[in-house]
């Protein structure tokens, strides 16, 4: 269908902590929820097409899963070539350090974003 497949050639431990899901090493479309997979493709492929960092802050569920969320920030870089055409992306993830109410944080929850994939075991 000519969809962009993006694997996570490293995912991080403090990621894999913040969300409860090991992800090196696999596909994004396996990690997360549709309605999730569809949002980051839509900002990868801004990243692919302008060569300009794509900036994300939103709020996100905590591990284990309880009533609270926490904040967090992802700037999605592109790594181009020599003849300057984007081979990979590069995104780091910061989250605050304590869980807040989500009605107290201002930010937009992705759906998707409480909806991860468990890790298969």
């Amino acid at each position: 269908d000519g969809r962009i497949l993006y694997r996570w050639r490293f995912w991080g431990t403090g990621v894999r902590d913040h969300t409860g899901i090991e992800a090196t090493g696999r596909y994004l479309h396996e990690t997360h929820a549709e309605i999730a997979a569809k949002e980051a493709e839509q900002s990868y492929a801004r990243v692919l097409e302008t060569l300009e960092p794509d900036y994300w802050e939103a709020m996100t569920r905590t591990v284990p899963v309880d009533k609270t969320f926490l904040r967090y920030r992802r700037i999605m870089l592109p790594l181009l070539d020599e003849e300057s055409r984007p081979m990979h992306l590069i995104g780091v993830f910061a989250a605050d350090k304590r869980n807040i109410p989500v009605a107290q944080s201002g930010l937009p929850l992705p759906m998707g974003m409480i909806e991860n994939k468990p890790d298969p075991d």
